[in-house]
């Protein structure tokens, strides 16, 4: 109970008193008579005995909890690794089972490491073709340009762009990116969205030059011409303008359409004249 070492002194040497003694494992049994010099060494003996094998004990203890801590680092381990693998193969099913236009980007070289099925059907190249391009092969802003906007990417400052970019077939379409910078396997990489917004931006220029082919047809013709929504001028040719009393268009467009009225009803009064008709 107080693991001490014990040597059994006795003047019996029958068989059941030393089966009795072995249940304690005593380090000796010394039979009377006995000398000073021969105790002396087996309680030495003993001492030293008792000593090794505590020491034993204590760095088996210790092996046992190393082992242990091991055990545990490696348990650890494995379920480290496995919460990485399924997070890649997530990350993975994600970017390539996704209908998105997608690629990773290196900001320091401009390279496309890597671009999903979506992005390779867009672009027209397969993945081990557009993984050998730079960014600046598809990209119409060139290599100097791409430079600068793949470092404001890099640092967060801007991370919304829009750009033209040629396909493998030369075409070239208008997209909107947005990209974000993530790390992998110690690297910093751009992860961007593409959108393709060609059909917008193709209706946009559309309708510009509609405007734009109105607003000449209606400053070249001889009648006033205005529109309102709500009641408000909206938009309005020059000889509106004049006809109407005001020196400048910024002046008559943002006015409600009874306040023109009045003050075309107003300027005919002044002019003497009995005709009014709008």
């Amino acid at each position: 109970e107080w693991d001490v070492p014990i040597v059994f002194i006795s003047g019996h040497g029958e068989s059941d008193y030393i089966q009795e003694a072995k249940q304690i494992e005593p380090y000796g049994y010394v039979m009377k008579p006995f000398d000073e010099n021969e105790i002396k060494a087996f309680v030495e003996i003993a001492l030293h005995k008792h000593k090794m094998e505590k020491q034993l004990k204590q760095a088996h203890e210790q092996l046992e909890r190393t082992n242990l801590g091991l055990q545990m680092e490696m348990d650890a381990r494995k379920r480290t690794e496995r919460a990485l693998l399924e997070s890649e193969k997530l990350y993975r099913d994600i970017f390539e089972k996704n209908n998105a236009i997608k690629w990773l980007l290196d900001p320091s070289s401009g390279d496309i490491v890597d671009a999903n099925p979506a992005a390779c059907e867009f672009y027209q190249y397969s993945h081990e073709e557009i993984t050998k391009l730079r960014l600046w092969d598809i990209n119409m802003e060139g290599e100097a340009e791409m430079k600068k906007l793949l470092a404001s990417a890099d640092s967060g400052e801007k991370t919304e762009f829009t750009f033209k970019h040629r396909l493998a077939s030369g075409e070239i379409r208008y997209v909107q990116i947005y990209t974000g910078a993530l790390e992998t396997g110690g690297k910093k990489l751009l992860h961007s969205i593409i959108i393709d917004i060609t059909d917008g931006k193709q209706a946009e220029e559309a309708l510009r030059e509609s405007e734009e082919r109105f607003h000449h047809l209606a400053d070249a013709s001889m009648e006033a011409i205005f529109f309102t929504k709500d009641g408000i001028c909206l938009e309005a040719n020059q000889v509106a303008v004049e006809m109407f009393g005001y020196d400048d268009r910024s002046e008559f467009i943002g006015m409600f359409g009874t306040e023109i009225t009045l003050q075309r009803y107003l300027m005919l009064i002044d002019n003497s004249s009995n005709l009014f008709r709008l």
